[in-house]
């Protein structure tokens, strides 16, 4: 029942994907699942968008509902590699607060689904086609989570973390009050005091923030390790 309804799912985000006239968004192709498909997990974790070009674009594989969690596949062997040095930063964040095995089963996902070299690349699209995508992958985040019914939500970025709660909470759930709980730190190169932790809750579901992996700070792993 999960992978007919996954498959379904990857099937409905292919043929939008085939819809598109956008070249770059036809080479550099579209991603969900990060990891295997499982009902009711412990941890669910949403990024940004998928990154990747061309060249390394395989449907095959996403539409392998098997696999396995790509960061523990790429957490090490392929480090030195900017592409997965998400998932080597991570992979050492749960394996610093010992959390390995609940990284491991975890489902992987990022809000919005199609492939871009950069943020910068996904924002230089037409605006009123790449709003009219976000918006068919936030129908589809909760359709996820509504389905998967994950305990916990971990969003990679406060970015991430706040389009979760304008597009998702609010707009799609009618969460239009959340208590949201922020920590802050100050940067060692810019000294300037920026967000690096936030959370609040919904439906029984904690939902947490952490600063973008690639400027994870040691208070991040305390506050993590206190959270899941």
């Amino acid at each position: 029942m999960c992978k007919k309804w996954a498959t379904d799912l990857l099937n409905e985000v292919k043929k939008v994907w085939e819809e598109t006239e956008n070249n770059h968004l036809k080479n550099n192709g579209f991603a969900v699942f990060y990891s295997k498909v499982r009902k009711n997990p412990e941890l669910m974790i949403i990024g940004y968008n998928p990154g990747g070009g061309d060249k390394d674009f395989n449907i095959e594989d996403v539409f392998n509902l098997d696999k396995e969690h790509e960061y523990i596949k790429y957490s090490g062997k392929y480090n030195k590699n900017e592409k997965y040095k998400t998932a080597e930063v991570m992979y050492k964040l749960f394996e610093e607060i010992r959390k390995l095995e609940l990284l491991e089963k975890s489902v992987k996902l990022n809000l919005i689904f199609f492939r871009s070299k950069s943020e910068k690349e996904w924002q230089s699209l037409d605006k009123n086609s790449r709003i009219l995508l976000e918006q068919f992958c936030f129908d589809k985040i909760k359709e996820i989570i509504d389905f998967l019914n994950p305990k916990t939500i971990l969003l990679e970025g406060i970015k991430t973390f706040d389009l979760f709660i304008s597009e998702i909470l609010s707009k799609r759930y009618g969460v239009t009050k959340q208590k949201i709980i922020s920590f802050y730190a100050y940067s060692d190169k810019s000294h300037r005091r920026r967000c690096i932790f936030a959370k609040t809750e919904f439906n029984n579901k904690k939902i947490i923030g952490i600063i973008h992996p690639s400027y994870i700070y040691s208070e991040v792993k305390k506050y993590l390790a206190e959270e899941l």
